[in-house]
């Protein structure tokens, strides 16, 4: 067709082949697959000679492509509410254009409007700080360009921007640093310090919204997404304007999601500056996420142990139960996700290894029902009852022999398994099949009594000193000498 002599003259950027074309009376508007005219290639290209040139020729002024999507935003909420609109405009590819200053004042001084608008409300100063275009952003804000318009989602230029260098000339504009609050879902819903807060948490860009003046009050959860993310430096400049150590996302304080995912220094930080929920906190960095996404506490062991050491000294309680997690503790957690590592330090630490949570389930039942075998054996050593049961009246025995280990505990064997490993701890602690109970002494051990010892083997009785399982008895074993033992551990031995 004779209109591709126009649009191979564009695209090469040949102003005396173009010349031609239009002296051939090739038509100025026709469009190409993707909708556009020339005229719009040329500006969207920032080419002003050629603008120029097919502009003066007859070319209309306002073009425009027939894409029925904006080129910021894919999909617009359910019940936007109506802004001015139109077909867009060139200025709008102007502002796109790397170069395309020189084109927008030209555009401007043949009466385009400044503050058109695109399908979606959207202004070219939109556009140009959406497209990080500095020349298009600073010709247009010279020129008058308002800051302070918004789009049909309630998004205004400083929204839009995704430079530093366009947020700095926005704001010098006057643009509102708290930017709108627009109807977007999920990211572009959220206030501009939340945003710049998450990821990839620019602390040059927060640092620029504070100074300007964005109100801590108006973005909260600011704090509790750069922890969650580790931004260390966003955090301290929060803290250092105003927020509160406490601010949470959702339901999440700052410091349980610097806690889940081990970040030591900015747990350091948060506690120094007065948090407060420092039991949340353990209970997430012992594996528990309460923001989106879970922690992998494979990785950076040593220093989630840190972050627990540091809040375990700022006042966590190992065996503080969290309400929102049907009553779990931090020790539940580590035996989930299934780390001897973590267990250890709870125990040491004095967590309870008999704490139920709402399902009636200790430590112990959690280790066997995830296969968190090194978990078990601590705990059983630590004192759990071995036999313990659930509200609905099922073993940790028969909970290791129903399920199937999760391929995520990290605690695994890779010959037997991590069930079986944990099956054959609580059988030897006599958890598997009922065993007919011992005879009940009432009386308790006498000077005399033949008793048997897991360790020193056989021995008698030579005096006792107290009452019950805590007695203190002094025994002389047959082959391992005279031993002073509590009562609960030796067993009496039949008669003869």
């Amino acid at each position: 067709m004779a209109a591709n002599r126009l649009f191979k003259a564009v695209h090469a950027d040949d102003l005396p082949a173009l010349r031609a074309a239009i002296a051939a009376r090739v038509p100025l508007d026709e469009r190409d697959a993707h909708g556009y005219t020339p005229l719009l290639v040329a500006a969207r290209a920032g080419r002003t000679d050629l603008c120029v040139t097919l502009l003066d020729a007859g070319a209309r002024p306002d073009a425009h492509d027939r894409k029925v999507a904006t080129r910021r935003w894919q999909k617009l909420a359910a019940g936007t509410p109506a802004q001015p609109s139109g077909p867009g405009s060139l200025l709008h590819e102007a502002a796109a254009a790397t170069r395309g200053g020189d084109l927008i004042r030209c555009l401007l001084a043949r009466g385009l409007d400044i503050e058109a608008r695109d399908p979606d409300g959207s202004t070219p100063l939109m556009i140009a700080a959406f497209h990080h275009a500095d020349d298009p952003l600073t010709t247009l804000l010279a020129a008058g360009a308002s800051v302070h318009t918004r789009d049909r989602a309630g998004h205004g230029a400083l929204d839009a921007a995704t430079t530093l260098g366009a947020i700095e000339r926005l704001l010098a504009a006057g643009a509102d640093p708290n930017g709108f609050a627009g109807i977007g879902a999920g990211h572009q819903g959220r206030p501009l310090l939340v945003r710049w807060s998450m990821s990839p948490g620019d602390p040059a860009v927060v640092r620029a919204l504070l100074l300007a003046g964005a109100d801590p009050q108006k973005a909260g959860g600011a704090l509790a997404w750069a922890a969650h993310f580790g931004h260390q430096e966003v955090v301290r400049l929060l803290l250092h304007h105003g927020f509160a150590p406490d601010d949470s996302a959702g339901e999440t304080p700052a410091l349980a999601g610097a806690a889940a995912f081990a970040h030591l220094d900015i747990a350091k930080m948060l506690v120094a500056a007065g948090a407060k929920d420092v039991d949340v906190a353990l209970f997430c960095a012992a594996g528990h996420s309460l923001l989106s996404g879970g922690p992998d506490i494979r990785e950076h062991l040593a220093r989630r142990l840190d972050v627990m050491r540091v809040l375990i000294a700022a006042g966590a309680d190992p065996s503080a139960h969290q309400h929102r997690f049907i009553r779990s503790t931090a020790l539940h957690t580590a035996a989930r996700v299934g780390s001897a590592e973590i267990a250890g330090l709870l125990l040491a630490a004095s967590a309870s290894v008999h704490a139920k949570d709402d399902l009636g389930r200790t430590p112990l039942w959690v280790a066997a029902e995830s296969g968190s075998a090194r978990v078990a054996e601590l705990l059983l050593r630590a004192g759990a009852v071995a036999n313990t049961t659930d509200n609905a009246g099922v073993s940790a025995y028969e909970i290791a022999r129903k399920t199937t280990t999760p391929a995520g505990v990290v605690d695994l064997y890779p010959t037997t398994g991590a069930q079986m490993r944990v099956m054959a701890l609580l059988r030897d602690a006599s958890a598997g099949p009922p065993k007919p109970a011992a005879p009940a002494r009432p009386e308790g051990p006498a000077a005399g009594d033949r008793v048997g010892h897991a360790k020193f083997g056989e021995g008698t009785i030579h005096s006792v000193d107290g009452e019950g399982p805590t007695a203190k008895l002094t025994i002389d074993f047959d082959t391992a000498g005279q031993k002073v033992l509590q009562a609960k551990f030796v067993a009496p031995l039949p008669p003869g």
